[in-house]
């Protein structure tokens, strides 16, 4: 009796793809900001002692936040609209939005810096701009928040969202832990470049920040609240300390 033929061995599963390697990312992201960090102390402490260098301290430093991310994005392949988002046709919504936001935040904050400035610091509000106001505008929003929103909002936060899960919903818009470390990350840098512990107040604008990039997908929306946000500190400060 002929015996039945053997059934053809299965095919060979195919190899689940592997996920991002949360340690890498780790890594890569505390390596990046401890190394910006550290050269951007360098310069501060450097600028001190050789005049062109104080000249163009934030140049310098606009450039290293800009140029750094960007290396390492292009360097580990990654898609740079995704992970360092400044598409123009996106600029006109995320203004928008960032005037939305700024709408409801402002008058708050106007009038906190109002209650403890004139109310119990017995401070006289007198309206005035800064000195050299039109500098003041380019370097707020071209050489402090531009850089910084692309570091610390455009590449980081987006690149440890790869390590932690979106799980929660604030008002409408998924984020995760990413959002709140990478907040204390430039809360902390803020007071290691500039050693005051009033910098971690940083922290709570950091937090609008982020979640107007997880909101808008571009960093073009916090980018223009905080150089607004400088912006009226300084005028509120001028016009109570003129």
């Amino acid at each position: 009796m002929t015996e039945a033929a053997a059934p053809p061995p299965a095919p060979a599963a195919a190899p689940v793809p592997a996920g991002p390697d949360r340690r890498a990312i780790l890594r890569e992201a505390w390596t990046v900001v401890a190394a910006v960090s550290a050269v951007t102390v360098t310069l501060a402490v450097l600028a001190r002692f050789v005049p062109l260098l104080d000249g163009n301290l934030s140049l310098l430093v606009a450039l290293l936040f800009f140029a750094v991310p960007s290396v390492v994005v292009r360097y580990r392949g990654l898609d740079e609209e995704t992970y360092l988002p400044l598409k123009l046709a996106a600029f006109d919504g995320a203004a928008l939005q960032a005037l939305l936001v700024a709408l409801v935040i402002f008058p708050l904050f106007a009038g906190g810096f109002w209650l403890l400035h004139g109310v119990l610091l017995h401070r006289h509000f007198a309206p005035h701009l800064p000195r050299d106001f039109g500098l003041l505008v380019l370097t707020h929003l071209v050489l402090v928040a531009m850089p910084e929103e692309f570091f610390f909002r455009g590449y980081l936060q987006r690149r440890l969202d790869d390590v932690y899960p979106q799980r929660w919903r604030v008002l409408g818009v998924a984020v995760g832990p990413a959002l709140v470390i990478a907040s204390a990350a430039f809360a902390v840098v803020h007071v290691v470049v500039e050693p005051r512990l009033d910098r971690l107040a940083v922290f709570f604008p950091g937090l609008l920040f982020g979640w107007l990039r997880a909101r808008t997908k571009t960093i073009w929306a916090p980018a223009l609240l905080h150089g607004t946000s400088n912006l009226l500190a300084a005028v509120l400060e001028a016009c109570f300390y003129y």
